[in-house]
């Protein structure tokens, strides 16, 4: 998947079409910055499932590429606290 066909999908009206894309990124580009610029800022995006994906992702890159950052500050979150939780250890672990 391009980044421009990533983006695409990540600006689809379904929540499958962006949350699938979202994990094939997280788990097959390369260039894990750009992917981790992209779930940070999608943390704050209306539907929880994509919060909730975009948190998870966060942990997969941690645990692939042993280097990543994530912002404490959404913890709060009733709806994904949780999984930013798991996420954060996968930070910290990795």
């Amino acid at each position: 998947m391009t980044h421009e066909s990533a983006t695409a999908a990540l600006s689809a009206g379904d929540i499958d079409t962006p949350t699938d894309a979202m994990v094939g990124l997280a788990l097959h580009d390369s260039d894990w910055r750009w992917c981790q610029d992209i779930y940070l800022r999608l943390l704050d995006h209306h539907e929880v499932d994509v919060r909730a994906t975009a948190a998870i992702c966060l942990g997969n890159l941690a645990r692939i590429h042993a280097d990543s950052t994530v912002t404490r500050t959404r913890l709060g979150d009733p709806e994904i606290g949780g999984t930013l939780e798991d996420a954060v250890a996968h930070i910290e672990q990795f």
